[in-house]
């Protein structure tokens, strides 16, 4: 994709209910750009290892009911209640470092996010809004998802290629979505009990 100017991404990419925020993780200071169809606004956020470190806090806490191998059944209980405790704190304050200053024009508009770093492996849906942080119940924060298209890319140009390359694209004749929780590990429990059912029978 060759790189669009502001104007074109403006005209291309972007719509009245549509926001992007492309984030730039920096040595001393990071940047957010909030870009809408009539102008854009920079931010100046902390520096990038001090956002990077917040994301892998709250990734790591996202992705705790992950059985470990080895881990002892009480431990994993363990860590499952530890992870759901610090959540939500953590993740008010990442929320708060990446959307704090654009919280006024979130609305309930399209969020395209281009993120930067350790941002990229971030569910952008499950942070809370800094929208709802102040005004409700602090101890559970609205998510994201609640109100917002959330939309990950690479870059605005991508979106912009995709867009045009599928307009002229014919649609599939049949369609399935399929969502699903794969197993990966042979120690799954999911998997010891299909093994249990398919002896008796």
């Amino acid at each position: 994709a060759q790189p669009l100017t502001i104007p074109e991404i403006q005209q291309q990419v972007l719509d009245g209910n549509s926001l992007l925020l492309e984030y730039k993780l920096g040595h001393e200071r990071s940047y957010l750009w909030a870009m809408t169809p009539d102008g854009v606004l920079s931010y100046q956020l902390p520096p990038g290892a001090e956002i990077e470190a917040q994301a892998r806090r709250v990734y790591q806490l996202l992705i705790a009911r992950q059985p470990e191998p080895g881990m002892a059944d009480a431990q994993q209980r363990a860590r499952e209640t530890t992870a759901d405790s610090q959540y939500q704190t953590q993740a008010s304050i990442l929320s708060k470092m990446l959307l704090g200053p654009v919280a006024a024009q979130l609305g309930t508009k399209r969020l395209l996010i281009v993120a930067d770093g350790a941002l990229e492996y971030l569910p952008f849906p499950a942070l809370p809004s800094p929208a709802t942080q102040a005004t409700e119940n602090k101890a559970d924060p609205k998510p994201l998802i609640l109100d917002h298209e959330i939309v990950s890319l690479p870059s605005a140009s991508v979106l912009a290629l995709l867009r045009s390359e599928f307009a002229t694209r014919q649609p599939a004749k049949k369609m399935v979505a399929v969502l699903a929780d794969p197993v990966f590990e042979i120690d799954d429990a999911r998997v010891k009990i299909s093994r249990a059912l398919n002896k008796k029978g």
